[in-house]
């Protein structure tokens, strides 16, 4: 297809982007130059371009003078799903397909981490499952995991087929069949067709049999594969679910033989229905009944998201759809917060743009359904539904034209202890009125962008050789960022070790569905039987460590269990010595319990050209002794000993491995800009006017010198912030300019000078990020980054952003 095609290394094509807001790696960035929401693609090549990408696929006849790569075509969408559909051919795992109306996006996160926990597994990310979002996503699968989980939708008519000719999968999942996008197909039938075109090579397909439409069509035309049905309501189906809402509980039989009982937190249906394919579906890929944990499952954020209201209300989000189908499972939801908080109800709905049903029909219908759910209050947003406002007969109701029409209207006054929903269509943006009715809070929170990871991952990775392993630190909370979902992205970008400080850091990472190999680095004697417990390798450093672990290792009864041998090199804290060798290779060799899978050591200063002579001095009785070590075992045996400065500055001695920590947090040795991965911030709680000579903080150590503005923030040392940072030692930034400390840092709270700032209260503040980097700030406190990041307390909610 394409007209002529460059060379191009596709080594080091990491990322297919179609959307310039979320590139990442620029050299290793290839553009997809697509034509939507009234642009072209490539009107957004320039822009690129000048921030480093330099591969581009355009249209047929566009032309440039800019020093880059073009491959041209005549569409480039299909050039797109062509290199996505080739990188699944060369996937080996298995690849589950999930498709229908709703709770696609639902069922693929709550699969994922029930199979995550048993098996490398990968899934798509947010709500991918377009002509571009799928293949996205498939670019994306890690080749070294087992499992992906792929998220399909259609808007479109032979759409699906596209679709699944290039997801190929081998188990399919049909979620159910509603209204969504229904204008563009003649039927409900019609549309489940089109949507069941992506399972046409499935070998094995997961439905409800009790969605009518959708089971008679799959058990018609794939009689031939193994069909899995389950029910809510057939005690005969194959699966069978018997729902106990009062204890949330419910109880698994397959072919009435009773399985296992799940303890469950929602009760709502549609919760309970996609619980219910995931659960079975996890079974269809070996995981026994009674090691599938659906307990502790959370809410995925992008549908019935709860918040806390003004003036005892309470409101839900589900401002992300439209479709009667939809509204009445967001009803539910209404009605059972309304119930257990003595609430009235009020609905905020928008007019129906993709029903495909006559607005003469449809409204009648939503209106009978407030009528049953015994709705108090419909707030109607729309020109359709102004239009169509005689067909309701609700308690409480009015109507306005648009979003713009309410909110001139808007008085908070009117709203009092009511559980409010809110339903309607994206471009009614619904979430400007949530944040008028939303209880305002000073919330201070790290944020961490999880894109900026990736993008400095891909750095140090692009770095290295392609067999060079990377292990991860993730010990100390992630260096302040968090652990779990810092490992979770690392183990999607194909990291092959995490590595911990303590065990108890890695029975977290486990619990939470990590599979990757974990190292603990330090750890405790009477924390063995728990690392073997749930397989965590333990970094040997001496031989009483050596002879007590050995010990539990043939108390446990296992064999060949990994190990990783510490030898110190210079930096003189932990590790055998060079002398050690001979005795500790003949104990290794007669040790059947433990099997050496590494060699590895400390460098001092890495990050310092001051020592760069000792430095090397390390790694050249590193790379000695680990010789001696291979030769004496008798087999090759994992070699590392860079750290993210010496990755970057000792490249040619990679070795087998290299350890990725603050490097990968956005803290560079050679002065290269990284992106930092962590935003702390807060709001201004209160503005004060002070004159000159009066006093602020404890001690009355800030003193004024001229008539001031001085802002309180919420955040204080109990949170993190360095006391000493206090009395103009250093700033944070408001409106993007410096706000200095003024007075003693308390516990909870801090005060900075606004005198010269537009500022007011609720206005964000910025303590650490873009502008404010950590080097800055271990500047100020004369200490390094690492102690600036690693303080930051657990109190401080983190906030993940891609």
């Amino acid at each position: 297809m394409p007209d002529n095609i460059p060379y191009i290394d596709f080594s080091r094509i990491k990322f297919l982007l179609t959307d310039s807001r979320n590139l990442r790696d620029p050299e290793s960035t290839l553009f997809f130059a697509l034509d939507g929401n009234g642009r072209s693609g490539e009107d957004f090549i320039d822009e690129l371009y000048h921030k480093g990408v330099r591969h581009f696929v355009v249209k047929s006849g566009y032309e440039s003078q800019l020093d880059a790569t073009f491959i041209k075509c005549k569409q480039p969408l299909q050039l797109l799903q062509q290199f996505a559909k080739q990188h699944r051919l060369n996937y080996n795992g298995k690849v589950i397909a999930i498709t229908g109306s709703n709770g696609k996006t639902v069922v693929k996160e709550w699969l994922f981490k029930i199979l995550s926990k048993h098996q490398y597994s990968y899934r798509s990310p947010k709500s991918y499952n377009s002509q571009i979002g799928v293949p996205l996503s498939l670019w994306e699968i890690p080749l070294q995991s087992k499992l992906a989980i792929i998220e399909a939708g259609i808007s479109m008519p032979e759409e699906m087929y596209k679709l699944s000719d290039i997801i190929q999968p081998e188990i399919g999942i049909f979620t159910n069949i509603g209204n969504a996008h229904q204008e563009n197909f003649l039927s409900l039938e019609g549309k489940t067709i089109e949507k069941l075109n992506l399972f046409v090579d499935c070998k094995t397909i997961i439905y409800r049999k009790d969605q009518s439409i959708s089971a008679l069509l799959i058990e018609k035309h794939f009689s031939d594969r193994q069909l899995i049905a389950w029910s809510l309501q057939d005690a005969n189906a194959p699966f069978y679910f018997k729902i106990n809402k009062v204890s949330h509980q419910l109880t698994l039989f397959e072919n009435g033989k009773e399985l296992h009982t799940y303890s469950f937190p929602f009760s709502d249906l549609a919760s309970i229905e996609n619980i219910s394919h995931s659960i079975v579906a996890a079974i269809t890929m070996g995981i026994a009944p009674q090691n599938i944990d659906v307990s502790n499952m959370e809410a995925i954020a992008m549908r019935l998201e709860q918040k806390q209201g003004i003036q005892g209300c309470s409101l839900i989000n589900d401002a992300y759809n439209s479709d009667v189908l939809s509204l009445g499972i967001g009803l539910d939801s209404l009605t059972k917060l309304a119930k257990s908080k003595h609430l009235k109800t009020t609905v905020f709905l928008s007019d129906m743009e993709q029903s495909g049903i006559e607005s003469d029909d449809l409204y009648p219908q939503i209106a009978e359904l407030l009528k049953t759910k015994k709705i108090n209050r419909l707030i109607g947003i729309g020109k359709n539904l102004t239009q169509q406002q005689e067909k309701f007969a609700l308690p409480q109701q009015e109507f306005y034209t648009d979003t713009d029409d309410f909110l001139d209207k808007f008085s908070s006054e009117n709203y009092q202890k009511e559980a409010i929903l809110f339903k309607g269509a994206r471009s009614f943006k619904f979430e400007r009125i949530i944040r008028l009715l939303e209880k305002r809070r000073h919330q201070t929170i790290m944020e961490i962008d999880l894109n900026a990871l990736r993008e400095n991952f891909t750095y140090f990775r692009n770095l290295l050789l392609p067999q060079t392993k990377i292990m991860g630190m993730v010990k100390a909370f992630a260096y302040g960022s968090g652990s779990i979902e810092i490992a979770r992205t690392l183990q999607q970008q194909g990291c092959n070790y995490l590595a911990v400080a303590v065990a108890d850091e890695g029975v977290e990472l486990r619990n939470s569905g990590i599979t990757l190999p974990i190292v603990v680095m330090t750890p405790e004697r009477n924390s063995f039987e728990v690392m073997i417990q749930y397989h965590l390798e333990p970094a040997i450093y001496s031989f009483s460590e050596l002879q007590a672990f050995t010990s539990v290792a043939l108390e446990t009864r296992v064999e060949n269990y990994p190990i990783h041998i510490k030898f110190d090199t210079g930096m003189h804290r932990l590790g055998f010595t060079e002398k050690d060798i001979d005795i500790l290779c003949e104990t290794l060799t007669s040790n059947k319990a433990l099997k050496p899978v590494s060699v590895f050591s400390h460098l001092s200063a890495a990050d310092e050209e001051i020592w760069d002579s000792f430095t090397h001095k390390q790694i050249s009785l590193f790379e000695k002794i680990a010789r001696q070590i291979e030769a004496n075992l008798g087999h090759t045996i994992t070699k590392h000993i860079l750290n993210s400065a010496g990755t970057e500055r000792f490249t040619n001695h990679q070795n087998d491995m290299i350890r990725l920590g603050i490097g990968m947090y956005g803290i560079s040795s050679t002065n290269r800009k990284m992106q930092p991965i962590a935003t702390l911030k807060t709001a201004i709680t209160q503005i004060r006017q002070l004159s000159k000579e009066e006093t602020v903080g404890y001690g009355r150590k800030g003193v004024l010198k001229q008539d001031s503005r001085i802002a309180t923030i919420p955040i204080g040392y109990a949170d993190g912030i360095w006391r000493a940072l206090g009395n103009g030692n250093g700033y944070v930034l408001i409106n993007g300019q410096k706000a200095p400390y003024i007075g003693n840092i308390c516990m909870d709270l801090s005060m900075v000078d606004v005198t010269n700032i537009e500022a007011k209260e609720g206005d964000e503040v910025i303590l650490m990020g873009e502008g404010i980097t950590a080097q800055i700030i271990a500047k100020q406190l004369n200490t390094i980054p690492y102690e600036v990041l690693t303080s930051i307390s657990q109190r401080v909610k983190r906030v993940y952003v891609e």
